[in-house]
């Protein structure tokens, strides 16, 4: 049925020209037929636009992705390269350094010593700078094959790592449940665990540190602490601790290369998780960070 033939029938009905009852209900009838057609066309047509929309916005997603998974590869083959470029000659810099040092001992007056100091100091913290910068870069969601973790491993590994640290702080690690194992990548849980707990040693209060480690089971996963009696954090530099390079302490009081916490979330990043943190000025902070539950494996390690 056309438009023109549409109306004229319609119009009939309105001006009630046609007399007998059965011939009005019939063409009311078809009527309200073309007007329910018109209407499921209009829905289709719309179905249609509105799929071909998302089917541009997933394909420009893809693309978008796509995109940006090259980019990354690019990214971390030249921060690969230009580490290769940067540590050569940092070596011979703080070679070079030392052996002047030896060769000079006994005639260097105190200034001397001391810049002989800032400069192997400054290289140390530059092949820091590039350790961290590796690192970061090699963090991708989901890369190598997902194995189970334990976590009561994982920690007597990272305290191996950081008891140099806690001896020179003469602090205390407190782990207050059995953890559950985990599933993902090994060597980025270790690096998780031990940036956190390694930063609350290391931004310690008057008193003796005491870190404290612990989880619990929500709604949607795992939520782990890790909490501190140290010197926190400013209310003001609590949204910038986890971007890259920011220091919130000087690095003459404190060594760093301010990409630790940056490392921490891209790494929580990539196992579908959350971080966070609370904290109170000379009191202490506390991180957070969520698992999901996909990435959480029961029973929990043996203590």
């Amino acid at each position: 049925m056309n438009d023109l033939l549409h109306s004229q029938i319609k119009e009939a009905i309105n001006s009630r020209k046609v007399s007998c009852p059965k011939l009005q209900n019939l063409l009311k009838r078809v009527s309200d037929s073309y007007d329910q057609e018109e209407r499921d066309r209009k829905l289709i047509d719309r179905a249609k636009e509105l799929s071909s929309k998302e089917l541009k916005d997933n394909y420009e997603k893809l693309k978008e992705q796509e995109s940006l998974k090259r980019s990354n590869e690019k990214l971390g083959h030249f921060v690969s390269m230009a580490s290769h470029d940067l540590k050569a000659p940092l070596r011979t810099i703080g070679a070079f350094t030392q052996l002047l040092e030896k060769k000079l001992r006994g005639s260097l007056d105190e200034d001397s010593k001391e810049y002989m100091d800032f400069v192997i100091e400054g290289v140390d913290r530059m092949n820091t700078l590039i350790e961290d910068l590796i690192r970061y870069s090699k963090i991708e969601k989901k890369k190598g094959d997902p194995k189970i973790i334990d976590t009561h491993l994982v920690m007597e590994k990272v305290c191996r790592n950081l008891h140099q640290l806690m001896e020179e702080n003469q602090g205390e690690l407190i782990i207050k449940t059995e953890l559950p194992n985990l599933i993902g990548q090994e060597f980025q849980v270790i690096q998780l665990f031990q940036n956190l707990i390694g930063n609350a040693f290391k931004f310690r209060g008057e008193n003796a540190p005491v870190v404290e480690v612990d989880y619990e089971e929500t709604d949607g996963g795992f939520v782990f602490s890790i909490s501190d009696n140290g010197i926190g954090i400013e209310e003001s530099q609590v949204e910038k601790v986890f971007e890259v390079f920011h220091r919130l302490n000087n690095s003459t009081d404190f060594e760093g290369s301010g990409l630790g916490l940056s490392i921490c979330k891209k790494i929580v990043e990539s196992l579908g998780g959350d971080i966070w943190l609370s904290s109170q000025k000379g009191v202490g902070t506390t991180f957070f960070f969520s698992i999901p539950k996909e990435s959480v494996l029961f029973p929990a390690c043996a203590a």
